[in-house]
C-alpha cells in the first residue's frame, strides 16, 4: 500500500510561533510531529510513502531520512505552490487501479487505513475534510495544479463511491492551541501509541536521559522532560508539561499547560502558563498574544546563551594573558614585596547549582590574608589581588568583570534569595560593588550593586 503525505509548510495560522521550524516539524511530546504521523501510516500496513513537499525541503528529508527507520520507503517530490500542491499527484505515477492513503503532515486523526480491503474513504472530524482518506489513484490522476485543500475535498467528496467517516479525535497542529491541545492528548494518552516507545519514569512522568534534575525541583503530572535538559533549584513543573530536548528552565520558575520548544532557556522566577516557548519568542495561547524578549537572561536560545559564556571567558583569557605580559615586571615586584608569600583561597566556581557539591579552585592572591575584599587602597587591591588574580582568569577560572568570589560556606550563609541570584551568576576579579563603593562596602551596598550586576 501507498501513502502520500503533504508537508509544504503552507498554514499561516503558524507563521509566528513556528518561525524557523515546518508545522508538520513542530514538537509534539518532544517529537517531530510528522514521525506520528508516519508512524500512523506504517502501522496500517503503508509500504511506500511520497511527501510532496514546497518550503525548505531540506528540514523534511534531514529529519525523516530514507524511510529505513521505520522499514518503508520514502520518495520526495517539489511543489512550485504550496497552497496548491495537489497537481503533482497526477504526476509521481499513482496506477489506476491502486488505492492511495491520502495525509496531511500538520494533521493526524483517529483512523487506521484498511489496505487489505481499500476503499474510497475520506475522514472528517467537526464536519470538516481532515485532509486524510483512501482514495483510488484514478480519482486523482487529474488532479490540476490550481486545486487548493478545499477544492480537492469538493471533488473528492463528489466522487459516487466516497463514503464518509467521522473520527472523535484530531491531532492538529496548525494553530498555537492546536499544538498545545496535540501536547495534552499524548501526554494523556487519549492518541494511541503517540507515547508507547518512551518509558515511564513514574505515573504521568516522563524524564528522557541525560537530564539534570535538582533534588527541589516539583512535577506535577503530568510532564514530560526531553534529553539533555537542566531543571533548576525550586522549578515546578506541570500539570502538563512538555519540555523538549536541550533546554534549561531557571531557578524558581513555575510552568503549566505550556511547551518550551528544543534549545530554548527559561528564566529565573518566570511563571508561565497556557504558554508555547520557542526560545525569544513568547506565545500566550490564553490571551492570544505573541512577544519577543529582547534580553537573553528571560527567554532565549540555552545554546546561544552556552555560548555567549563562552565567548565572554575566552575573550577575558585572552586579555587576561596580553595583561600578563605587559605587567609581568609589577607582578613579579609584588610577588617579591610579599615576601614569597602566595596566598590560595577556596571559592566557588560560577555558575553554580544550588544543593550539589560546588567546584572550587583556589584563587590566588599575595597578601597575608586570602580575604579578596578587604580594606586597602586601589594600589593594595591592584598588586596584592588583581594582579596574581589574572593568573586565575588566565586558567578560565573566572572572567574579569563579575560577582565578588565566595567559599562554599560564605555562600551558604547568605539569604536565600540572594544566595539564588549569586549562584546564576559569574564571579570575577572587577566587581560592580568595588567599582562603585570601594573595597569595603556595607551589606546592603554589595546586595544592591549585586542584584543590578
Amino acid at each position: 500500500m501507498r501513502a502520500v503525505v503533504f508537508a509544504t509548510g503552507h498554514c499561516p495560522e503558524t507563521e509566528g510561533f513556528s518561525e524557523r521550524q515546518l508545522p508538520a516539524l513542530l514538537p509534539v511530546a518532544g517529537r517531530p510531529f510528522l514521525h506520528y504521523v508516519v508512524e500512523s501510516l506504517v502501522d496500517s500496513g503503508v509500504k511506500k510513502i511520497d511527501f510532496i513537499l514546497s518550503d525548505s525541503p531540506e528540514k523534511i528529508e534531514d529529519s525523516l531520512g530514507d524511510g529505513a527507520r521505520w522499514g518503508v520507503v520514502f520518495h520526495y517530490h517539489l511543489a512550485r505552490d504550496a497552497a496548491r500542491p495537489y497537481g503533482r499527484l497526477s504526476v509521481i505515477d499513482i496506477a489506476e487501479d491502486e488505492g492511495v492513503v491520502l495525509a496531511h503532515g500538520d494533521r493526524l486523526p483517529l483512523w487506521r487505513a484498511d489496505v487489505s480491503t481499500p476503499r474510497m474513504e475520506l475522514v472528517f472530524h467537526g464536519g470538516v475534510w481532515t485532509g486524510w482518506g483512501m482514495v483510488p489513484g484514478a480519482a486523482l490522476r487529474t488532479i490540476g495544479d490550481d486545486c487548493d485543500e478545499a477544492a480537492l475535498a469538493g471533488r473528492l467528496s463528489a466522487l459516487p463511491d466516497a463514503s464518509r467517516l467521522d473520527t472523535a479525535l484530531l491531532l492538529d497542529v496548525r494553530s498555537p492551541e492546536g499544538l498545545l491541545d496535540a501536547n495534552w492528548a499524548a501526554l494523556e494518552k487519549r492518541f494511541p501509541k503517540l507515547l508507547e516507545s518512551r518509558r515511564e519514569t513514574d505515573q504521568g512522568i516522563w524524564i528522557l536521559h541525560n537530564v539534570s534534575l535538582h533534588p527541589t525541583a516539583k512535577l506535577n503530572a503530568p510532564v514530560y522532560i526531553g534529553e539533555n535538559c537542566r531543571i533548576g533549584a525550586g522549578v515546578e513543573l506541570g500539570p502538563r508539561v512538555v519540555i523538549a530536548s536541550d533546554c534549561l528552565v531557571d531557578q524558581s520558575s513555575t510552568l503549566a499547560d505550556t511547551v518550551v520548544f528544543a534549545g530554548s532557556y527559561v528564566g529565573q522566577a518566570l511563571e508561565l502558563r497556557h504558554s508555547i516557548v520557542n526560545r525569544n519568542r513568547l506565545i500566550s495561547v490564553k490571551a492570544g498574544t505573541e512577544i519577543i524578549v529582547a534580553d537573553n537572561f528571560i527567554l532565549g536560545s540555552f545554546v546561544e546563551r552556552d555560548l555567549l559564556q563562552l565567548v565572554k571567558r575566552a575573550r577575558s583569557r585572552i586579555l587576561a594573558v596580553l595583561l600578563l605580559v605587559v605587567t609581568s615586571p609589577l607582578l613579579l615586584l609584588a610577588w617579591l614585596s610579599s615576601k614569597f608569600a602566595i596566598c590560595r583561597r577556596s571559592v566557588v566556581r560560577l555558575p553554580a547549582p544550588d544543593g550539589a557539591d560546588y567546584v572550587t579552585y583556589n584563587l590566588i592572591s599575595f597578601c597575608p590574608s586570602p580575604e579578596v575584599h578587604q580594606r586597602g587602597g586601589a594600589a593594595h587591591q591592584f598588586f596584592r589581588h588583581f594582579l596574581p588574580g589574572l593568573l586565575n582568569v588566565a586558567f578560565g577560572h573566572l572572567p574579569l568583570v563579575g560577582v565578588a568570589p565566595r567559599s562554599a560556606p560564605e555562600i551558604d550563609a547568605l539569604p536565600h534569595d540572594w544566595k539564588q541570584l549569586y549562584l546564576g551568576s559569574m564571579a570575577g576579579l572587577i566587581t560592580e560593588a568595588y567599582v562603585v563603593h570601594g573595597a569595603s562596602p556595607s551589606e546592603d551596598q554589595l546586595y544592591s550593586a549585586e542584584v543590578f550586576y
